[in-house]
């Protein structure tokens, strides 16, 4: 009897194995997702709204078919303050909204807030503060990065190890909306100059990582292209051994690329602009659809066996398109797999943004973008 139950328990883990091997799930890879701005201007908002004082915003991710959970890392950059118990809920030029936006985000799956955007400083010392001390109380297990509450805080790398390699995650800013004291500096990693950037690479370097993600606010709003300081700092991200950029910042994406120079064999991924995630902008005329046309970064990393350092194996842009119900005030992200010509023509893109937008100019849009060998249109 005991030899019969030893060999069913056998064969159910072998086919375990085989499936999970089918399915790709490598124990070895680390798996990495990243996604845009969360931007929450009042059209997107109004979905959490249950009553005066109970708010809920898992809708954002009810379209969005895809579980990240399987995932090891998963980054958003998180535009807006988390502040509306102090300063209400405000929006563009200033964004405050509810903490229960975090909470919809650690539930879906997300580990890693990036917090260095030109928006960190909408509501100064104090408006960061608030958020940082609410995650630090509710949240103390999420990596929470780019902002800090003291000086001491801003001094470390943010790491994360998953699978036996050790990643360094780092996040800064070239702007700022709001000017920040020269003694407050430290709240926000923000740098023109390129110094205290260059500076968290080597740090992190010597603290051991193995692998080096640089999530970077760059480039110019409402552009496709990419401009000479994001060029100039993709060179200096090589020079320094990063392995990994992922930038924001410019509300619609850019190109994908593996940026190698001609006396080095290495290669590094670069996605220049994953757009938002989840927006509503006003902003309205011809080709401002591309503010809703997203995308999610799907990362692959493995330890060589012969050479023993880490590589990317895979780099892939997952396309996304928001979505803006026609009836009634509701806006979701969906994976542009899960979208249809239909949808495209309910989207209320159409009347209140941009009459251009359809469902064929959108999938050519990232046609356009994203060469063959990024573009993933499922997962």
């Amino acid at each position: 009897m005991l030899y019969i139950f030893k060999l069913i328990s056998f064969i159910i883990l072998f086919r375990l194995l085989i499936l999970k091997k089918t399915l790709g799930y490598n124990d070895s890879k680390v798996r990495i997702s990243m996604i845009g701005d969360i931007l929450m201007h009042q059209l997107a908002t109004r979905g959490s709204f249950i009553s005066n004082s109970t708010y809920n915003f898992d809708f954002m991710f009810e379209k969005f078919n895809i579980d990240i959970k399987n995932f090891d890392i998963n980054i958003v950059n998180l535009e807006i303050l988390l502040c509306a118990n102090k300063f209400n809920i405000t929006y563009f030029p200033r964004f405050s909204n509810r903490f229960e936006i975090a909470d919809s985000l650690v539930n879906f799956g997300y580990n890693v807030i990036l917090k260095a955007t030109n928006h960190a400083y909408d509501y100064e010392q104090e408006g960061i503060q608030i958020e940082l001390e609410e995650w630090k109380q509710k949240y103390p297990d999420i990596q929470v990065t780019g902002a800090y509450l003291t000086k001491k805080d801003s001094e470390k790398i943010t790491y994360i190890t998953k699978k036996g390699v050790k990643i360094a995650i780092i996040n800064f800013t070239l702007f700022s909306n709001r000017k920040i004291p020269l003694n407050n500096l430290y709240i926000i990693n923000y740098d023109r100059k390129f110094t205290r950037i260059k500076n968290n690479i080597l740090k992190a370097k010597k603290g051991g990582a193995e692998y080096i993600i640089v999530c970077i606010h760059w480039g110019k709003e409402y552009s496709n292209k990419t401009n000479i300081r994001q060029k100039k700092l993709v060179k200096l991200f090589y020079k320094l051994g990063v392995d990994l950029v992922i930038g924001t910042h410019p509300h619609v994406i850019q190109p994908v690329e593996w940026y190698k120079e001609e006396d080095n064999d290495r290669k590094m991924l670069v996605f220049y602009s994953l757009g938002n995630f989840i927006n509503a902008t006003n902003n309205v005329g011809e080709g401002f659809y591309r503010v809703f046309c997203d995308g999610m970064a799907y990362i692959e990393i493995e330890r060589n066996e012969k050479t023993k350092k880490i590589e990317t194996k895979i780099g892939k842009f997952v396309p996304l398109i928001t979505h803006i119900e026609k009836d009634k005030d509701m806006v979701q992200t969906y994976l542009v797999k899960d979208y249809s010509p239909e949808l495209a023509k309910e989207n209320r893109i159409v009347t209140r943004t941009d009459s251009s937008y359809n469902y064929e100019i959108m999938i050519n849009y990232f046609k356009k973008l994203i060469t063959i060998n990024h573009y993933q249109p499922w997962y």
